[in-house]
């Protein structure tokens, strides 16, 4: 499920972050784990 989508099912940014490392997904700029931060920079890019 792609961000934008989880943002549209009014997930929190911290509900979205804890559903991507739990998918495995690969998180962004280098880090080891999707936060809350991560993915609202993810979104804004």
């Amino acid at each position: 499920m792609k961000i934008n989508a989880m943002l549209g099912k009014r997930m929190s940014l911290e509900e979205i972050a804890a559903k991507l490392n739990a998918q495995k997904v690969s998180p962004i700029h280098g880090t080891n784990r999707w936060t809350a931060a991560s993915v609202r920079k993810a979104f804004v890019s």
